[in-house]
C-alpha cells in the first residue's frame, strides 16, 4: 500500500491522500480519505458538521477550482459508504452557510453586560473562596436556524473561555525613606510535592542599603487554582484575604524589612474544573463562569457539580462546558456523557472538556453532574530490586512517568543504580501502546530498540553498560501519544542471565507526584 500522509485538516477533522490512484478522473492522482480525530462520527453528528464540510471544501479548493455541488456530492457518497445517512441539500447549504452565519451573528448580538451573581453562590454550591463571573448577552432575537444557534454557542464559549496561567501577578508597595515605591512582579507556578499540587513562591526582597517600611504585598491567585495551604517564614507578617473579579487576593503587610533581608511566602494550590454555563431565554444569554474543586476519594479523584435554574421562567436551552485539567483522565461521568446530551472532547495537554445540553429547564430544577477521575501521571513510579543467587542486593531500577510540560505525550525516565560492582551489560525492557511514538532520547547516544509486539503494544529495550558501584545512570524518553501510557512494571536483564536467574524482585508500584531526588525514590 502506498504511504499515506495528511495533507489538510482542522482542529477536529483531517484528510489523508493515498498517492498513485485516481480520484474522479481528475488530473490529481490520489485516493482521499476522511478522518474524525475524536471518533464521534455518527448519524446525529452529521446533522451539524459545519467544520467537517468547510474542511473538505477548503481541501478540495487546493486541488480543483471550488465546486460546491461536487464537494457536497462527494461528502454524501463518502458518508453512504460509511453507512451514515446524509442529506445532499443540507451539505450544500452548509458549504454556503459560513458567510450567512457570520452576518446573522453580527446582527443579532446587541451588547454584553456584567451582572451580579452573589445570590447564586449558595444555590450552586460554590467554594467560598471563589466567585461566579456573570455576563448577560442581549440579543435582538434568538435565532431559529439550528446552524446559527450552534455557531452562536461555540462563539460564546470561546469568548468566555478561562485561560489558566502558568504565572501569577503581584504588586509590592513600600516606603523607602520619604519615597513611596511600587513594583509589579510575576511568579511561576511550579509542580508541588504532593499528588496534583502546585506551589507558588512569592518573595519580598529589600534590595536597598536601608530599611524599607510599611510593606504592602498583594498576590493574585487565579480562581482556577484552589489554595490548600499558605506558609510564610516571617511570623510578623499579617495576612488578609479578599475576592477580586477573577482571582483571590492575598494581601500581606509588614512594618519593616532590613537591608538585603527577604521573606518567602509559599502557596500550595491545586487545579480546579473551569465551568461555563449558558442559559438561553427568548432574547438573552446568561453566561456564568464557576470553578469547581477536585477532591481525592480512595484511589480516585471526584468532582461534584450542580446547577439550579434560578430564573422564574423556564430556560429554553442550557449548555454546560466543564474543562477538566490535563493531568486528569475521566474514568466515568454520572450521568454518562452520551450524545446528543453529553459529549467528551479531548485536546492535547489542554484538558478534557465535557459538554452538556439540556432543553426546557424548569424553574428551580436541579441538574447534577459527577466526575470520577484518575490522576494522569506525573505521579507513577515503579521500582525493582535485583538480587544475585546469594540473595545479595546488586542493583536497583526505577521507572518514572511524567507528562510533557508543553505539548502532547509524556516522558519515561529509567534509572539504574549499582549496589555492587557489575561487569555485564544491563538490559532494561518496557512496553508502550502500539500507536505511541518515541520522538526523543536523552542522552541521544543511548541505545533504545523499538519492536512491535502486536497490534496493541510495542516493546522498548534500553541496553547500557552498568554504572559504577553506588552510581546512577539515567535515560529520558519523550513519547508522543494521546492515550495514557502503560503502567506495567518493566523487566531487567544482566548479560545473558534471565530474570529468574538474577532473582528480580518487584518492590513497589506507586502513584505520587515526583521530585527528582533519586535517593528518596530509591
Amino acid at each position: 500500500m502506498a504511504e499515506r500522509k495528511p495533507v489538510w485538516g482542522s482542529s477536529r477533522y483531517f484528510i489523508e491522500i493515498e498517492p498513485d490512484t485516481n480520484l474522479f478522473s481528475t488530473a490529481m492522482s490520489g485516493l482521499v480519505s476522511f478522518y474524525d480525530t475524536r471518533d464521534l462520527i455518527n448519524e446525529k453528528e452529521c446533522i451539524n458538521l459545519h467544520e467537517l464540510v468547510r474542511t473538505v471544501y477548503d481541501f478540495w479548493a487546493t486541488i480543483l477550482a471550488p465546486h460546491e455541488t461536487r464537494v457536497a456530492r462527494w461528502i454524501e457518497e463518502y458518508f453512504e459508504n460509511m453507512g451514515i445517512r446524509s442529506d445532499y441539500s443540507l451539505l450544500l447549504r452548509l458549504i454556503r452557510s459560513e458567510e450567512m452565519i457570520t452576518q446573522q451573528l453580527e446582527e443579532i448580538i446587541l451588547e454584553t453586560l456584567k451582572i451580579p451573581t452573589d445570590h447564586l453562590s449558595d444555590l450552586l454550591g460554590i467554594d467560598e473562596n471563589t466567585v461566579i463571573i456573570g455576563r448577560l448577552i442581549k440579543l435582538q432575537q434568538l435565532p431559529e436556524d439550528e446552524l446559527v444557534i450552534n455557531e452562536l454557542v461555540q462563539r460564546v464559549l470561546d469568548g468566555h473561555q478561562v485561560v489558566v496561567p502558568n504565572r501569577i501577578k503581584g504588586v509590592h508597595q513600600f516606603n523607602l525613606g520619604d519615597e513611596k515605591k511600587s513594583v509589579e512582579i510575576e511568579k511561576n507556578i511550579n509542580v508541588g510535592d504532593t499528588i496534583g499540587s502546585y506551589s507558588i513562591i512569592s518573595t519580598i526582597i529589600n534590595r536597598y542599603d536601608e530599611p524599607i517600611k510599611d510593606i504592602d504585598v498583594v498576590d493574585q491567585i487565579p480562581y482556577s487554582y484552589n489554595v490548600l495551604m499558605v506558609e510564610c517564614d516571617n511570623k510578623e507578617a499579617k495576612k488578609e484575604q479578599s475576592k477580586g473579579e477573577d482571582s483571590l487576593l492575598m494581601r500581606w503587610k509588614l512594618s519593616e524589612l532590613g537591608p538585603k533581608e527577604r521573606v518567602n511566602i509559599t502557596y500550595y494550590v491545586k487545579r480546579r474544573i473551569n465551568r461555563i454555563i449558558l442559559e438561553f431565554t427568548e432574547n438573552d444569554i446568561t453566561v456564568l463562569k464557576t470553578f469547581e474543586n477536585i477532591n481525592p476519594s480512595d484511589l480516585e479523584y471526584r468532582a461534584y457539580t450542580k446547577y439550579v435554574n434560578s430564573h422564574e421562567d423556564q430556560i429554553k436551552e442550557l449548555y454546560i462546558a466543564d474543562t477538566i485539567p490535563p493531568e486528569f483522565n475521566i474514568l466515568r461521568t454520572i450521568p454518562e456523557a452520551i450524545a446528543p446530551q453529553g459529549i467528551i472532547e479531548r485536546a492535547k495537554m489542554k484538558g478534557i472538556t465535557v459538554r452538556w445540553k439540556h432543553t426546557s429547564v424548569k424553574p428551580k430544577e436541579l441538574i447534577e453532574k459527577s466526575y470520577h477521575l484518575d490522576y494522569f501521571p506525573y505521579l507513577y513510579r515503579g521500582k525493582k530490586l535485583v538480587k544475585d543467587k546469594e540473595n545479595r542486593d546488586i542493583m536497583k531500577c526505577l521507572k518514572i512517568l511524567q507528562p510533557s510540560t508543553r505539548g502532547s505525550g509524556y516522558k519515561i525516565v529509567y534509572v539504574i543504580r549499582a549496589l555492587e560492582h557489575l561487569e555485564d551489560m544491563v538490559s532494561f525492557s518496557d512496553r508502550i501502546p502500539a500507536n505511541h511514538v518515541l520522538v526523543n532520547t536523552e542522552p541521544a547516544e543511548a541505545q533504545i530498540m523499538e519492536e512491535i509486539r502486536d497490534e496493541n503494544q510495542k516493546s522498548l529495550t534500553w541496553v547500557t553498560n552498568p554504572p559504577e558501584r553506588n552510581q546512577d545512570i539515567t535515560v529520558i524518553l519523550t513519547v508522543s501519544g494521546d492515550t495514557q501510557p502503560l503502567f506495567e512494571i518493566f523487566s531487567v536483564q544482566l548479560g545473558e542471565k534471565t530474570e529468574v536467574e538474577i532473582l528480580e524482585k518487584e518492590t513497589n508500584v506507586e502513584r505520587e507526584l515526583l521530585a527528582y531526588n533519586f535517593d528518596l525514590l530509591f
